[in-house]
């Protein structure tokens, strides 16, 4: 089971009483009142870009499986796939979905003259584990691996527990916690954070760095906008990473960054391209989805009281608990691939060169 472990995790859905939920996105369709009716004669494409799509994509994602699970979009710029063999084909073959040039072929619908300002976003996403395949990938994927092996991540228990026993008593002297904020947001930063070698003082500028950066992911098409205060974000964390990169190699400490900048020194493994873009990628991916599980954990639990009195009462079924989290209402809903040679997919053909947006909560 994941890093948090059983006791972390037990104690956070058993020791506080929670008021009940206020409605929000995350639920698959048939698993809550009041689901969103689709209208028949509105088109997909409206859809995709309605506010429904981000309160509760769920019925739309029933309604693409059902009438186009292989769907070109025009609001999108790209094919959106929504069954699940169709998905898990494209993720296993890198060979024909490459992630390689991704990013930069969503950045260049942007005219010419934004993309000139925006040649950071291009270099930053040009490189590291989100934007490679193999064997690139594999190689940078192996160093950063070694801090989180089951042997290091065990040594990392009494610490997290430390943390989730600090974050828990304050909610319950207080009587109340807002979730996400109080706990599902600052558990995984810290530990992050710590494991990288973040100063403590530094952790919210990272996490609105974090925020900024990826916000450009969100996008259908990319809103210019949105895209310079990505950049801007990128521009301000390489620069402070870039300052601890060099105290690091002055003076290294016992964190993966300094485990990183010596990968780098030694010159056959890392780049100093590749050291901070894979930095922020840590930095960014490295908290997010934890907060997800655990704010779409609670909240599964709370719109479901039976499930989560089977919980409190056989705690053992937490590892069970944890992987159902992540199937139910996944904190991760869209991945993108890049087809790197004509293809056909559900019938379909598509040609060389096109997006495809492979929505993982479908």
């Amino acid at each position: 089971m994941s890093w948090s472990g059983r006791n972390i995790l037990i104690r956070a859905f058993s020791s506080i009483r929670f008021r009940d939920a206020e409605p929000c996105r995350g639920q698959p369709p048939g698993r809550k009142k009041g689901v969103m009716a689709i209208n028949s004669s509105s088109s997909i494409d409206q859809l995709l870009v309605s506010q429904a799509m981000y309160s509760d994509p769920y019925p739309i994602y029933h309604q693409l499986r059902a009438e186009d699970p292989v769907h070109w979009s025009d609001a999108w710029g790209c094919w959106v796939l929504t069954r699940y063999a169709d998905v898990v084909a494209v993720l296993r073959d890198y060979r024909r979905f490459t992630n390689v040039g991704r990013i930069a072929a969503f950045l260049d619908q942007l005219p010419e003259s934004v993309r000139a300002q925006i040649r950071p976003l291009y270099d930053n996403f040009t490189t590291g584990m989100p934007n490679t395949d193999p064997p690139e990938h594999t190689r940078v994927r192996g160093l950063v691996n070694t801090a989180f092996s089951a042997r290091v991540v065990e040594g990392m228990r009494p610490r997290v527990q430390e943390i989730v026993d600090r974050l828990l008593d304050q909610a319950e002297s207080g009587g109340a916690m807002e979730v996400i904020g109080s706990f599902a947001y600052p558990l995984p930063a810290i530990v992050i954070a710590e494991t990288l070698g973040v100063p403590a003082e530094d952790r919210d500028q990272f996490k609105a760095w974090s925020d900024d950066i990826v916000a450009f992911h969100g996008t259908g098409r990319p809103h210019i906008e949105t895209i310079m205060k990505s950049t801007a974000a990128l521009l301000e964390t390489k620069a402070w990473l870039l300052q601890l990169i060099e105290a690091r190699r002055k003076q290294p400490e016992d964190d993966l960054i300094s485990a990183l900048v010596a990968a780098e020194e030694r010159g056959d493994m890392l780049s100093e391209t590749e050291l901070v873009a894979t930095c922020i990628t840590l930095l960014t991916a490295g908290h997010e989805t934890t907060t997800g599980l655990i704010g779409n954990g609670l909240l599964a639990l709370l719109r479901h009281p039976e499930q989560l009195r089977k919980l409190r009462e056989n705690p053992d079924l937490i590892g069970t608990a944890v992987e159902e989290f992540l199937r139910f209402d996944t904190s991760f809903l869209r991945a993108w691939r890049l087809t790197a040679e004509d293809v056909e997919i559900g019938g379909k053909r598509i040609p060389k060169g096109q997006t495809l947006s492979l929505m993982l909560g479908a």
